[in-house]
């Protein structure tokens, strides 16, 4: 068996999803979000990215509402999943939540910026392509996820709409490395 010239894995990650890998990590920080509530309200979150050496990353999101001084009082959403990374920056996401909806989500990570050969600045928008929800789950009609890395930060939005309703934020978090 001849062995390729180009090495397997790019920026700690496999060639294939090389793309995604300003991703990886662990991500921590605060934010505002809005479901609903008569005020929106104040969450901690941390957002992991790994990658066990395959074509694809494990994601996962863990969310404290918190008061004023930033204390956590409640535990709150939780959701992972996957990304695959696809020809040409395209992405793949599957994101299960514990509230009986699973999301399949279609992007493409955008490059604005590279310093020797790690991605210093980009984007991705995930836009649902599948919701589906148990008996009982919650039921979503649209779900569009945005991800960008920026000065070393990563600032991550989801609007969301409900069955009948129009597409709206529903939170957004600046976060940074752990």
């Amino acid at each position: 068996m001849t062995k390729s010239a180009e090495p397997d894995f790019l920026a700690g990650v496999r060639r294939e999803i090389a793309h995604l890998s300003w991703l990886v990590g662990s991500w921590t920080g605060f934010g505002v979000g809005d479901s609903k509530t008569p005020e929106p309200y104040r969450y901690e979150e941390i957002v992991e990215f790994a990658s066990d050496g395959r074509d694809f990353l494990e994601y996962r999101s863990v969310m404290w509402l918190v008061d004023d001084e930033g204390n956590r009082i409640a535990p709150g959403r939780t959701e992972s999943g996957f990304f695959r990374g696809l020809a040409d920056n395209h992405v793949e996401a599957f994101i299960a939540h514990p509230t009986g909806l699973v999301e399949v989500s279609m992007g493409q990570v955008v490059v604005a910026g590279l310093e020797n050969a790690v991605i210093t600045d980009g984007s991705l928008v995930l836009r649902a392509a599948l919701l589906r929800n148990t008996e009982t789950g919650e039921a979503l009609d649209a779900s569009t996820r945005m991800f960008r890395l920026r000065e070393g930060r990563l600032f991550v939005a989801h609007d969301k709409a409900a069955p009948g309703e129009s597409e709206r934020n529903h939170y957004a978090i600046e976060l940074v490395r752990k």
